[in-house]
């Protein structure tokens, strides 16, 4: 396998009305792969400018989709659009996440640690989150599953899978490709080593009883897709990944807790959240 460094690496970004600052958000990222491409789910024309501006800069590619196909149908046509290319690797990323300069450089260094053996995923680390390397630290991690923002996918491993799984739309399609990858005898890794700054959501601090907790504040409609598609992965994957799966409950019940307690609109949320386990536990399993 080619490790990622600049020849053997592009950049697919996916957009969907996106804020001011694009540009500046891909700045660091512009040296440090041999392409990027937007692919745009839809956006009006009036967030469109500083994409195509840089378009015609010469500096990216793009897709500008008629419909928006989710984040699973846009990555699936940057991975192919990679694959197209010739290029080995390709580094996710989400509008709004801020990369460093060193996203791709640390990921091949992890990839480098790890052996670099049927490696489908490198996830990043977090600037609020992961304290970065200390001595005698190797400074990354297996994992069971990592966010698409910010992480490398071994376009062979894409391949080798089926791609990115499109009912899901949003929600879980990430995790759901690494546990999917990890079935088929692929690795998942992460840096611990930060070099990208991402929010979930729209995080918000707020105080329940003594302490504070952070809150994502997604509204209904994301609450019912978050949900549908967290009990389909917990109905596939339970046997093999049961470490994951009652971690991800543990995540779920707390969820439901600041839902309950802290964000606005929450008799609706409920509501949603108990439609989407109704949702989930009625969908078909299997590749769809």
């Amino acid at each position: 396998m080619h490790p990622p460094d600049r020849t053997t690496t592009v950049a697919v970004v996916t957009t969907f009305h996106p804020e001011a600052g694009l540009a500046d958000r891909l700045a660091p990222v512009l040296a440090q792969v041999e392409r990027v491409l937007i692919v745009d789910n839809a956006s009006a024309p009036s967030n469109q400018g500083e994409a195509r501006a840089l378009v015609a800069s010469g500096r990216v590619d793009a897709i500008w989709n008629s419909a928006n196909l989710g984040l699973a149908g846009a990555l699936d046509q940057g991975l192919a659009w990679a694959d197209a290319r010739g290029a080995a690797w390709a580094l996710l990323l989400d509008q709004d996440s801020r990369p460093l300069a060193t996203i791709v450089e640390e990921a091949a260094r992890v990839v480098a640690a790890a052996g670099g053996a049927r490696v489908a995923a490198v996830g990043a680390g977090m600037t609020d989150r992961d304290p970065g390397r200390r001595p005698g630290d190797d400074g990354w991690a297996e994992e069971r599953a990592v966010i698409a923002s910010g992480t490398l996918i071994a376009v062979e491993a894409w391949k080798a899978i089926g791609g990115f799984r499109r009912d899901f739309f949003v929600d879980y399609v990430d995790l759901e490709f690494c546990l999917r990858a990890r079935s088929a005898g692929y690795r998942v890794l992460r840096s611990l080593h930060p070099t990208i700054h991402h929010a979930i959501g729209h995080p918000e601090r707020r105080r329940l009883m003594w302490r504070m907790v952070t809150t994502t504040h997604h509204d209904r409609d994301r609450r019912r897709s978050i949900t549908r598609n967290r009990i389909v992965v917990w109905r596939t994957y339970w046997r093999r990944e049961p470490r994951f799966v009652a971690a991800d409950a543990w995540a779920f019940a707390k969820e439901l807790v600041k839902l309950t307690f802290v964000e606005a609109d929450r008799r609706a949320k409920v509501r949603a959240v108990v439609s989407g386990v109704r949702d989930g536990l009625r969908a078909p399993l299997g590749w769809p």
